[in-house]
Formats: C-alpha cells, sequence, structure tokens
C-alpha cells in the first residue's frame, strides 16, 4: 500500500511539473548558445535536438541546483518545439515564458509557474498565453476586413514590470489581400489573468493602430440632463462594449470623477449627459484616435 502511494505521488508531481524526469535521448544534440540559466542560477534551461532531415524535433530540459534529476518542460500541439525557443525567468523565479517559433513568421507564448517544490507548472487551460491575448484583442477591436484572415501570428515578449506582477506583451500580424502589418502592445497581470492597456499600451497602439476599428459604441448612461454635478454626487458608468460591469464615480472636492482608462476628468458644473459625452470622447481620442 505505501509503495502504490508513493507510486501515485511520484506520477502526481510529473504531471503538476508539466514534463518527465526521464533520461534524456543520447541521439540527441546539445545546443550550447540556446542555454537560460535564471537569476540566482537555481535553474538552467538546456535546449536539444535531433539531427538529420529538414524539420528537428527540440526539447527542453530544466536541471536544477542540488543535483535533483532534470525534468523535460511539456510541449503541446499548440506549442509544438520544431524550433529552439525562447526563455525568459522571472526575477522573482516564480514564473517562466517561452517564446516558441512554430513556423515562417509564427510563434506562441507559454506561460510556466514555478512551484516551491520546483515543479513548472502550465498556467494555460486549453490555451496559450499568446491566444488568450488574441481573443482579448478581438474583443476590443475589430478589422476593418476579415479577422479570420490574419496570419504570421506572432507574440513577442517585451519584459517583465518593475512591479513584479506585470509582463507585457507585442502582437504582431499581416493580413491577407492587405498592406499593412499590425503592431499592438497589452499588459498581462500574473496573479489576477488579466489583460490590460497601460498608458504606455495606449500611447502605442494608437500610433501603430490606424487600422483598427472599436467594436461597438462606447455607451454611457445619462438620464439627467438638467442638474449639474458638484462635489459629493455619485454617477453611474458604463463601458457596453467593454463589459456589464457599472462604474460608480464620486465627484470629488476638487470637482473631478477618477474614469477607469482614461483617469481624472472634470465633472462639477456639468449635467450627466455633458459628462457622458465627454467621457466618450475622451476614450474615443485615447484607444481609436
Amino acid at each position: 500500500m505505501l509503495r502504490n502511494a508513493i507510486s501515485m505521488a511520484a506520477a502526481l508531481l510529473a504531471v503538476m511539473g508539466g514534463g518527465s524526469s526521464m533520461a534524456q535521448d543520447a541521439s540527441l544534440v546539445k545546443a550550447e548558445e540556446h542555454a537560460c540559466i535564471s537569476p540566482s542560477e537555481r535553474f538552467r534551461i538546456d535546449q536539444y535536438h535531433t539531427t538529420g532531415g529538414d524539420i528537428w524535433d527540440w526539447e527542453f530540459w530544466v536541471s536544477r541546483k542540488g543535483g535533483a534529476p532534470p525534468v523535460k518542460l511539456s510541449t503541446g500541439a499548440r506549442d509544438p518545439a520544431m524550433y529552439g525557443a525562447g526563455f525568459s525567468f522571472h526575477p522573482s523565479e516564480k514564473w517562466l515564458l517561452r517564446t516558441q517559433k512554430t513556423g515562417s513568421g509564427d510563434n506562441v507564448v507559454v506561460l510556466y509557474r514555478i512551484t516551491k517544490q520546483e515543479t513548472f507548472v502550465r498556467t494555460d487551460a486549453g490555451s496559450t498565453l499568446d491566444e488568450l491575448a488574441w481573443a482579448e484583442f478581438d474583443r476590443v477591436y475589430s478589422l476593418a476586413g476579415d479577422a479570420t484572415q490574419r496570419y504570421h501570428a506572432g507574440c513577442g515578449f517585451l519584459g517583465w514590470e518593475p512591479d513584479g506582477e506585470t509582463l507585457r506583451l507585442r502582437l504582431t500580424a499581416a493580413h491577407c489581400g492587405e498592406a499593412y502589418r499590425a503592431d499592438w502592445t497589452v499588459h498581462y497581470h500574473l496573479k489576477t489573468k488579466k489583460f490590460f492597456f497601460a498608458s504606455d499600451d495606449r500611447a502605442h497602439n494608437k500610433r501603430h493602430g490606424l487600422i483598427w476599428k472599436p467594436r461597438g459604441k462606447l455607451a454611457v448612461s445619462a438620464h439627467d440632463d438638467l442638474r449639474l454635478l458638484r462635489a459629493g454626487d455619485v454617477v453611474s458608468v458604463q463601458f457596453t462594449s467593454v463589459g456589464p460591469e457599472k462604474h460608480m464615480l464620486t465627484v470629488g472636492q476638487d470637482g473631478f470623477v477618477k474614469v477607469p482608462y482614461i483617469g481624472k476628468v472634470r465633472a462639477a458644473g456639468r449635467t450627466c449627459r455633458q459628462l457622458a459625452n465627454l467621457i466618450r470622447v475622451e476614450i474615443e481620442k485615447q484607444y481609436f484616435g
């Protein structure tokens, strides 16, 4: 019974680690130039590939300080290892990002969480991080043409942010039949698993986003068009193209309200409808201008 329990625990650990501690194939060639070492040198990733043929198969093995057997990182149907990959450890060594080339101009991004037991757990539940980022893109923006014709889709890693909780990605793509390339950036919060547009994203996307058009309209509730707002008043704002959530905003003593996505806007001295129109103009100017 005890032996079976130990075997079951070992099997569970292998699943959690997203890989296996099986012996490496001696016929594989080690690509020394692709080695990646974590900031404290606690982990080292080595990349190995087959030889012969037009396409090589690659494997990624993690060695841990202390002499524990190397663990093979998992790859899947969405992120096949037909090429070498780029790796980046989070400064805290709690996360690992893998940028995997999958074809000419195409690549995917896989995020692993590093547990206290030093296992590497994939954070995607059936979707890679780039797929989730593109899904967020398609939720907020729409293309002038057929969005399904996007090709050479790529996702680049721009870096870990100093706050220790976010990373920044760049999405690139071309579009069949039209002479343009997408260049769009977004932030991802590691703990909440949410994408968001920081001010640098908004500025970058505005410079490179002339081809994109807003999906739907940004509507704001504005029932009262008579009474002027003053400090202490509470207004309800809803961005219908983003979601059903209503934001309750209080007019501060300085006469301003803090509006999601755009920051502070003067509300005092305006009616609700006037404030709604101002918010709509600022949203469209910053995101879709």
